[in-house]
């Protein structure tokens, strides 16, 4: 046993290492100027033309989609309707960087209720493990100097599996419908509340998604939303192009060599290779989503616990034929759930598992340094996105899950 002085000691520097990295990678960068996605959406011209002509609308728009469309879900654009009241545009990076850290906050709080054991000895220092092992999580950096919408999301479906699981399935089911027209990742935990019975929550979701359908035509008009035309491009390219971290991507990078030529490195495959990537992906993508769908079938009526919610996290994302970096940020809640349940039972070989899959997926070191040593052809970020090092290692946290999942499953129905 690690002294207790020596434990404290540890996740008082992993606290502290983790602190500087969010606040100079992350909240600094994100309170300077809008960044990633969030830069590239917000202000939607139409909007922005109507309401405040002073704040620059991003060239993006006119370039590629003209003047009048908007993108993402259309509660994107009422979440963000309050950043127009800001008396100028310098004031919406750190504005919009403030609710982004309210939401971290609330989404760790969230995530502590369902990942903390109901009762440990060391309650403090899980706290401070948890905490630590957050705020060094490279997704979650890069969404927060991005901004990306992804931080609320996490927020949002937290809150509803809390209201779900205080009995108020109405509310969790509203929030779940926001939540969906905001991106469509929450759609999947309003669907699973219907399978496994809880049909005023779906009721409730499924309304509350038809209302804000329907507002939308009349108002942004769903003529205009580019987010139709991009989900069927990213069905085309399913995780090849660029740096995505899907399953034909992962084929993509042991089929091919990586060209570092500036300013952005590819993958330069043959049509025949680029065809089996995609093949080999698309098998993989749909054999999973079969597997569990039936495995989440067969186990509805068994009291829903942290680890299924965990599962739903993982499928989320890993389902989807592209997955950016900053999508990882939703591993965060199975790995919470995973060291709470390592630490309860005292299961080294579990906690080295979970440790060894957050490594994977999030070095917990200064990439900068990396890039310094000159150890590999390209910025070490890179590397990492490239040869898929992350959806390896969300890859082993699903077959963690999924083995303590089906093992407590088990037991449940016994």
């Amino acid at each position: 046993m690690i002294p207790r002085i020596l434990r404290r000691v540890g996740l008082t520097l992993l606290v502290l290492c983790g602190l500087v990295r969010f606040v100079g990678s992350g909240l600094l960068p994100a309170t300077q100027a809008l960044r990633g996605d969030f830069g590239a959406v917000f202000p939607a011209p139409a909007l922005a033309a109507s309401l405040r002509p002073d704040f620059p609308i991003n060239q993006f728009w006119a370039v590629w989609h003209g003047d009048t469309v908007w993108y993402y879900g259309p509660m994107f654009h009422v979440l963000t309707l309050p950043l127009f009241l800001a008396p100028s545009w310098n004031m919406v990076p750190p504005l919009w960087a403030l609710v982004n850290l309210i939401a971290v906050v609330a989404a760790f709080a969230f995530c502590w209720r369902l990942a903390a054991p109901a009762s440990s000895t060391a309650r403090g220092e899980h706290l401070a493990l948890l905490a630590g092992l957050w705020l060094l999580y490279q997704p979650l950096v890069n969404c927060f100097a991005q901004g990306n919408i992804e931080l609320i999301e996490l927020a949002v479906i937290l809150g509803a599996i809390g209201l779900a699981h205080r009995g108020r399935l109405v509310s969790a089911g509203v929030v779940l419908g926001i939540g969906t027209m905001t991106k469509l990742l929450p759609v999947g935990f309003l669907v699973w509340l219907g399978v496994r019975g809880s049909r005023r929550a779906l009721m409730a979701g499924g309304i509350t998604i038809a209302l804000i359908a329907a507002l939308t035509a009349v108002t942004l008009g769903w003529e205009h939303s580019a987010e139709v035309d991009r989900f069927l491009e990213r069905f085309r390219i399913v995780g090849i192009k660029g740096t995505m971290l899907s399953f034909p991507a992962l084929v993509a990078s042991w089929l091919g060599t990586v060209d570092w030529t500036p300013p952005y490195p590819v993958l330069p495959l043959s049509p025949h290779h680029r065809a089996i990537a995609l093949f080999v992906g698309r098998v993989v993508t749909a054999t999973l989503a079969v597997a569990y769908a039936a495995l989440i079938l067969r186990r509805r009526r068994i009291p829903a616990t942290s680890l299924d919610v965990s599962l739903l996290f993982l499928l989320m994302f890993l389902l989807l034929p592209y997955q950016e970096d900053y999508y990882y940020l939703f591993a965060l809640v199975p790995l919470s759930v995973l060291v709470g349940i390592a630490i309860a039972s005292g299961s080294r070989r579990l906690l080295g598992v979970v440790l060894l899959a957050y490594v994977l997926i999030s070095p917990p070191i200064p990439y900068s340094w990396v890039d310094r040593l000159g150890w590999f052809p390209g910025p070490f970020i890179y590397i990492t996105k490239f040869y898929s090092t992350p959806l390896l290692g969300a890859l082993l946290l699903l077959a963690t899950v999924t083995r303590c999942w089906l093992r407590d499953s088990a037991s449940g129905r016994r």
